[in-house]
């Protein structure tokens, strides 16, 4: 559910970011970002939402950098919030997002450990079976 939450509010996010929506662009230029950074960000956030479905034999690596890039891009947009002054409230907002973020990227690295360790179960009794033949 986080996640879904995560990837569907990037998603939309870097549309608002390349379309560059009055309010992003008001808030981006008060924190001193120019509007091609803006539409950067944007088609970044996309490419990084659509990655997170690759299915490749890498995509455990790709997932855990994809979680890394977000929380890296969350954590800036804080600390530029912070150093610029504003209300907590505005300040706040990164931190909403951070959260599911986490509980996200927690949730992943669960699924990963037990596939893993069915893997792992796999391989000893298999390795047993060859032995007893």
């Amino acid at each position: 559910m986080s996640t879904t939450f995560i990837l569907i509010s990037m998603f939309v996010s870097g549309i608002l970011d390349i379309m560059l929506n009055k309010s992003i662009l008001v808030n981006a230029k008060r924190l001193g970002f120019s509007t091609y950074f803006v539409r950067t960000i944007g088609v970044l956030k996309i490419i990084v939402c659509l990655g997170y479905f690759w299915p490749f034999r890498f995509s455990e690596k790709i997932k855990k950098l994809i979680y890394f890039g977000f929380f890296i891009e969350l954590f800036i947009g804080l600390l530029c919030h912070i150093c610029n002054g504003d209300t907590l409230l505005i300040s706040i907002f990164p931190v909403l997002f951070i959260i599911p973020l986490l509980i996200s990227y927690y949730t992943f690295l669960y699924k990963l450990s037990d596939s893993c360790d069915f893997e792992h179960k796999n391989n000893i009794a298999s390795t047993k079976i060859k032995k007893s033949l």
